[in-house]
């Protein structure tokens, strides 16, 4: 999220799709691809985010299930101007 935060200008937004899991941080799935469990990403986001929207969602169908995940909206923390 350093990365996101350091290319966004003050009150950008972020908007993001992640693979869901059961695990207290994330996973590397079978299929490759990384999965996220939801409170370990909104805690390495606070710092420079602020959570805008969140909603739960089937992201793709991998072999003919579906892929569920999370769909985020971040704002970028408004920096305050410089004396």
């Amino acid at each position: 999220m350093l990365v996101a935060a350091a290319a966004l200008p003050s009150g950008g937004i972020l908007a993001i799709s992640l693979e869901a899991t059961a695990s207290d941080t994330y996973v590397l799935q079978p299929s490759g691809r990384f999965a996220h469990a939801l409170p370990h990403i909104l805690a390495s986001t606070t710092p420079s985010f602020t959570l805008l929207s969140s909603a739960s969602s089937t992201l793709r169908l991998e072999g003919r299930r579906p892929t569920l995940g999370h769909l985020l909206t971040l704002g970028r923390h408004v920096s305050p101007a410089p004396p």
